[in-house]
């Protein structure tokens, strides 16, 4: 992908992914010391500070894996755990909502592309808009309600959720028909990604750790919030490759399987504590 700038004479040019990456990495670099000087204050908040949202949102370190079609940069996979382990050295909490809060634009260009449009472009929409998830329901119920489904309950451990327009939970939710098998045992539920917007549940601070304390990782509550059809994804179509928005979009991105890739998310806000942390030692 490409990403539009202008040259000394106030030309439009196009900068090649490569560059682009420098150039995020670079402002990456730039922002470690100033991330790194908020975190004492970051644990105090148990999140992020807005300073730090603000510098991410204005840097575009949250729409590097969000699809060109919808205002993101679409670039490399893996390339949102470069950013992250940059910041990482700073502070591990600011490290894993940038990493988090990137892919989930990525799964949520798997999403059908009417809830993409509405979302990011839409009349209502913002290019801007960022999504939490949660894939820990706690006695969270979902069930099918015409053409869509119908959320009540808790669903835990959404990072970065206060700073988010909008979220993706993890819901299970029986077959319409339950043949069962030959032993008349009901079909298992199926696993749906269910996205809802932040107007239509409530946030429950509940995130005390002695770890990634300043990741904001609280509760969401839903009452009676009901999810249309389109707005939803059933998980296995993330992992087949066979998803509506990877259908949609031209990028491989989108049909990358889902689980075999979500674990790199993570990796670098370990890896960039742990160069801190050696940093540190050898610097005192």
């Amino acid at each position: 992908m490409t990403d539009q700038g202008k040259n000394a004479g106030g030309t439009a040019v196009l900068a090649t992914q490569a560059e682009t990456e420098a150039r995020l990495l670079a402002r990456a670099r730039e922002l470690m010391p100033m991330v790194q000087a908020r975190a004492a204050e970051a644990e105090k908040q148990r999140r992020i500070p807005v300073e730090t949202d603000r510098e991410f949102r204005e840097a575009g370190f949250y729409r590097v894996l969000q699809p060109v079609a919808f205002g993101g940069l679409e670039l490399s996979y893996g390339f949102h755990t470069q950013l992250a382990e940059e910041i990482g050295k700073g502070c591990p909490s600011s490290a894993w909502i940038l990493g988090v809060i990137a892919c989930h634009s990525w799964i949520f260009g798997m999403f059908p592309p009417e809830a993409q449009r509405q979302y990011w472009a839409g009349a209502t929409g913002d290019p801007g808009n960022t999504l939490a998830t949660s894939f820990f329901p706690d006695g969270a119920t979902v069930r099918r309600e015409g053409d869509g489904f119908r959320l009540n309950g808790r669903w835990k451990f959404s990072s970065g959720v206060d700073h988010c327009q909008g979220i993706v939970l993890m819901g299970f939710v029986r077959p319409a028909s339950q043949p069962g098998n030959t032993a008349g045992a009901p079909a298992p539920p199926v696993p749906y990604f269910l996205f809802v917007p932040r107007a239509n549940y409530k946030i429950e601070d509940t995130w005390i750790s002695a770890g990634l304390i300043a990741t904001g990782s609280n509760d969401v509550i839903l009452d009676n919030v009901f999810v249309p059809a389109h707005h939803s994804l059933e998980v296995m179509q993330s992992v087949n490759g066979k998803s509506p928005g990877g259908q949609f979009h031209e990028s491989f991105l989108y049909r990358l399987p889902l689980f075999a890739v979500f674990g790199y998310t993570l990796v670098g806000t370990a890896l960039g504590g742990a160069q801190g942390a050696l940093d540190f030692v050898a610097d005192n």
